[in-house]
């Protein structure tokens, strides 16, 4: 791998062969993420992302029948080298994923 900066806008060459016109830089790093780490083809990857307006904070749902499991992702980029994400932002994805913790037949 090229010695990549990993600080923006270097980071998107990490990346860039996912970047397209309708997609988020960050929806294009998820798709990288999922084939890198969690080891899914292209066309497995993109399926996986939902990051779209009015997501509520969801950016990408793997479904894992072997395990029987379900992981759900958020995924920020920023275009400033010197902001942090804070614990607002994770708290409000906290606040996501509960909406995941039973089914719509299930009352919490």
């Amino acid at each position: 791998m090229p010695n990549l900066k990993l600080d923006y806008p270097g980071i998107l060459d990490l990346f860039k062969q996912h970047i397209a016109p309708k997609r988020t830089e960050s929806a294009a790093f998820l798709i990288w993420y999922l084939e890198n780490y969690y080891r899914l083809e292209e066309p497995e990857a993109i399926d996986a992302v939902c990051d779209y307006h009015g997501d509520k904070g969801v950016d990408g749902i793997f479904v894992n029948d072997n395990d029987q499991t379900i992981t759900i992702f958020q995924s920020v980029i920023s275009q400033k080298s010197d902001r942090t994400i804070g614990d607002v932002a994770l708290k409000e994805f906290a606040g996501t994923l509960t909406q995941f913790r039973t089914s719509n037949d299930e009352k919490p």
